[in-house]
């Protein structure tokens, strides 16, 4: 299952790249490895699947929130038919 979800992830990954939006899967004090978020253990606990990382600033404006928000539902819309 572990791997499985590490390859749904690196395909969101290279989505948001192509998309020009940056992410990443860890935490930026762990970067290079493959720990996982001390934040995410701490407050949920074993946090046993990837995650995702965006990082804002005061620069970051509205739309482009907007533009991440809006890419990433395209990629997990639910197809009812």
């Amino acid at each position: 299952m572990w791997h499985f979800l590490q390859l749904i992830f690196q395909k969101c990954f290279y989505s948001l790249d192509i998309a020009g939006i940056a992410s990443s899967g860890g935490s930026a004090c762990s970067s290079g490895s493959n720990a996982g978020s001390h934040v995410l253990r701490a407050l949920y606990g074993n946090v046993d699947r990837p995650s995702v990382r965006f990082s804002f600033s005061k620069f970051n404006t509205i739309q482009e929130v907007d533009l991440v928000v809006e890419k990433l539902k395209e990629m997990y819309a639910v197809k009812v038919h």
